[in-house]
């Protein structure tokens, strides 16, 4: 029988030219996920492990980190197959000399083979493998513009989360929500506390009557998955950055210069002259404090405004040249069996067409 080793080898030749270890790799893989995972508070399990248990042989690696593993971590797995797989990996771990299995305490550990077996180059590319092939599984990107052709995503999924897009500009964030929020009054959809945006009949019926123009899906693989994650944690820097500039804005002493100075963004004044203009205004608070404290918040904001400008054009030229629909948020959706098997027909036949016309 062919050992995980060989396979892995096989699969994916010598091995790394910069090799990771396989606690970042852990890491790297849980940031992904987190990314990727919907925020729903029905999904919260405090029984469940933080390790993505996938029913492969690589599933041996949650031992890693501590050292050992508690037998319910593996019990609480709640998909059925993949904690049967899980089970089954771990015994077959266990006769193979990787583990050991302490009957009093219910715990596994690793033994000196099996430390050297998880940490070999060839375990850990299959660990990605199955970890990234695992997250990526049944799930889209789609692109959201704020507009009708946002519910052709109920095609595919029933369940948008609509605190969690990716986005160019608060704007489009904005003007995504807010499209959302027209449709729930109308009765197309209806969105939970937490921001989960799902169909309604309503919606579906409108769907099943109408042709599907003018939408943007591509399904997450393994492949891209990174891609996708560096979406959603671009955004987070985003709104990071949009958080720290309402609290300059908001401080005391502050909001005079900061409204003055906002009023030449949409000019062609650099951030020196932003930050000059904003010293100007605090000139004329009668505090010294206060003038002090609005200096330093004018050019903090015109260095803040000048940097997320460049970088929105930035941002916008790339979307518009790779995606050619300008401007919008993007979301991860998990797909349904029926909305999967609609996707796949649709790159079929993409590919198709790609062959015919290159012919």
């Amino acid at each position: 029988m062919t050992s995980i080793d060989e396979t892995a080898h096989t699969m994916f030749g010598m091995g790394r030219m910069n090799p990771m270890s396989l606690i970042q790799m852990m890491r790297e893989v849980k940031g992904i996920l987190d990314l990727l995972k919907r925020k729903s508070a029905e999904s919260a399990d405090s029984a469940e492990t933080s390790f993505n248990f996938t029913g492969q042989h690589t599933d041996i690696a949650a031992v890693s980190e501590t050292g050992s593993l508690q037998a319910n971590a593996i019990e609480s797995i709640p998909d059925e197959t993949v904690r049967k797989n899980t089970i089954s990996a771990y015994t077959d771990a266990i006769n193979d000399g990787y583990l050991e299995y302490n009957s009093r305490t219910r715990t596994f550990m690793l033994t000196t083979k099996g430390q050297e077996h998880i940490n070999s180059d060839e375990f850990i590319r299959q660990f990605e493998k199955d970890q990234l092939g695992n997250i990526a599984e049944n799930k889209a990107r789609i692109e959201l513009k704020g507009n009708p052709s946002d519910l052709n995503a109920f095609r595919f999924t029933n369940a948008i989360d609509l605190n969690h897009l990716a986005h160019s500009s608060p704007e489009v964030y904005k003007r995504v929500q807010e499209y959302f929020r027209e449709c729930e009054k109308y009765g197309f959809v209806e969105i939970s506390p937490a921001g989960i945006a799902t169909p309604t009949d309503k919606c579906h019926d409108f769907l099943n009557h109408s042709p599907m123009n003018d939408f943007n899906i591509r399904k997450v693989t393994r492949d891209n998955i990174r891609q996708v994650a560096d979406e959603l944690k671009d955004s987070a820097k985003e709104s990071a950055k949009d958080a720290f500039g309402n609290i300059l804005n908001k401080a005391e002493g502050g909001v005079s210069a900061a409204k003055e100075t906002v009023s030449y963004i949409s000019g062609s004044s650099s951030g020196a002259d932003l930050a000059k203009e904003g010293a100007k205004f605090a000139a004329q608070q009668t505090a010294r404090k206060a003038q002090q404290q609005a200096a330093k918040q004018a050019a903090q904001k015109a260095a803040q405004k000048a940097a997320a400008k460049a970088a929105a054009s930035t941002t916008a030229k790339t979307a518009v040249s790779s995606t050619g629909y300008g401007a919008a948020a993007v979301a991860v959706v998990e797909l349904t069996s029926k909305g999967a098997n609609a996707l796949t027909k649709m790159e079929t036949q993409a590919h198709k067409a790609t062959i015919h016309y290159g012919n």
